[in-house]
C-alpha cells in the first residue's frame, strides 16, 4: 500500500511539471563545479523540520497521515507560540556537532509559512508566535559564519490543483503563483542564502 501510494504521489508531481517548468534553463544560472565544492567538502549538515506539525509532536506529515482536512489542521496555527525557540541555540547546537550548513524548512507541505510573507496570513507572523523564524534563524547562522540553507515546498495539501491540475487549473495556477512569489521573497529578503 505505501508503495502504491508513493508511486501515486510521485505521478501527481510529474504531472505537474508544465505548471512549473519552463521551455529552457538559462545555462547562465547554473553553477561551475566550483562553486559547489564547498557543498563536497562540508559533508555534514543540520536540516531541521518545524512547524505546526511540532505542536502535536510529530513530523511534517502529520496532517497527511492521520488525514486531517485542511480547515482542521489550520487551526493549530492559533496555537502556535514558541516561547522556548532559539535559532542561535540551533546553530550552537550545530556548530558544536561539527554542521558546516543547516537548512530550516520555511514552508512544508501544510502550508504554513516560517517567515514574512506577502501571501495570506497563514504564517508564523500570523500566530500567537509573531515571528519569522527564518530571519532569526538566518540572521543567528550569519552572525556565526555557518551556510544557510531553506527548504521551500512548492506542494501545498491546500490546493487540490497541485494533484489535479487539469480539474483544478485555475488553483493550481494560483499555488503556482504563490510559489514564485514566496521563493521570490526568500531569495530577496534574507541575505544571503547557499542552499534552497
Amino acid at each position: 500500500m505505501k508503495r502504491r501510494l508513493c508511486l501515486w504521489i510521485c505521478a501527481c508531481i510529474i504531472s505537474t511539471g508544465p505548471l512549473f517548468s519552463q521551455t529552457a534553463i538559462d545555462s547562465s544560472l547554473l553553477l561551475p563545479g566550483k562553486d559547489m565544492q564547498w557543498w563536497r567538502d562540508s559533508k555534514f549538515g543540520l536540516f531541521i523540520h518545524f512547524g505546526l506539525y511540532s505542536i502535536l509532536g510529530e513530523g511534517e506529515w502529520a496532517m497527511f497521515n492521520k488525514q486531517m482536512d485542511t480547515s482542521s489542521y489550520g487551526k493549530l496555527k492559533d496555537s502556535f507560540s514558541i516561547s522556548k525557540f532559539s535559532a542561535k541555540a540551533w546553530v550552537e547546537t550545530a556548530k558544536q556537532a561539527g554542521c558546516k550548513y543547516m537548512v530550516v524548512t520555511s514552508r512544508h507541505h501544510d502550508g504554513f509559512s516560517l517567515f514574512n510573507t506577502s501571501v495570506g496570513t497563514y504564517n508564523s507572523l500570523n500566530s500567537p508566535a509573531k515571528t519569522d523564524v527564518i530571519k532569526e534563524y538566518v540572521d543567528a547562522a550569519h552572525d556565526a559564519n555557518m551556510k544557510v540553507g531553506i527548504y521551500y515546498s512548492p506542494l501545498d495539501w491546500r490546493y487540490p490543483g497541485f494533484f489535479f491540475p487539469g480539474l483544478y487549473y485555475s488553483n493550481a495556477l494560483e499555488m503556482k503563483d504563490q510559489t514564485y512569489r514566496q521563493v521570490r521573497e526568500l531569495l530577496s529578503n534574507y541575505g544571503k542564502v547557499d542552499i534552497l
